[in-house]
């Protein structure tokens, strides 16, 4: 029984048998991928650092104006990440 294929099929069929090289394949955009830049951190190890010092300067701004009571609610957030960096980093 001979199968007759048109020319669109046969080029479907041999794109489908094509070994990719390794050049070819493009890596997924992961933020967990590979550490980049002079601290070798990936990008959302970056993010959440500066979120951090964010937290600390904000918290550092409270203190002398309003007083502790109002950089308790900062410091506890920062506290929290902190915690979440040491098991999740």
């Amino acid at each position: 029984m001979s199968q007759s294929y048109d020319r669109d099929t046969i080029e479907r069929i041999r794109a489908s048998r094509q070994v990719l090289a390794g050049d070819q394949v493009q890596p997924l955009a992961d933020p967990w991928a590979h550490p980049t830049g002079p601290l070798g951190l990936t990008p959302l190890q970056r993010n959440y650092a500066l979120l951090l010092v964010v937290l600390l300067l904000v918290a550092a701004i409270l203190v002398p104006l309003i007083g502790i009571g109002a950089a308790t609610i900062p410091l506890f957030l920062l506290g929290i990440g902190l915690l979440a960096g040491w098991l999740f980093f």
